[in-house]
């Protein structure tokens, strides 16, 4: 995020989509372990921003509490108002995955 400090954040999410698809597997785990951190301590808007447009589920690891992400996208929403309808969105998506 320094490095792209001008960068917008639709820019840098649409950047870590593509990386992600192009990096190694312990590379790809520390970029969603860094959104899953963004999102759970929910301080910076850019921050959440990028991590709820990453193309990623966060916290839906084989064997999670679906809970914990209901938790975290209503404390993001909280925080940051602006974020609710992409919360709601990525909580939908994440239903639809366990069915």
């Amino acid at each position: 995020m320094a490095a792209a400090a001008d960068a917008p954040w639709e820019g840098i999410a649409a950047f870590l989509n593509i990386a992600s698809w192009d990096v190694s597997s312990a590379a790809e785990s520390q970029i969603f372990r860094t959104i899953e951190a963004w999102l759970a301590d929910p301080k910076d808007l850019r921050r959440v921003q990028v991590a709820l447009h990453v193309e990623v589920i966060p916290f839906m690891k084989q064997g999670a509490d679906p809970a914990v992400l209901e938790q975290v996208l209503a404390k993001v929403a909280a925080t940051f108002p602006e974020t609710a309808p992409r919360c709601r969105h990525v909580l939908g998506q994440a239903q639809m995955l366990k069915r």
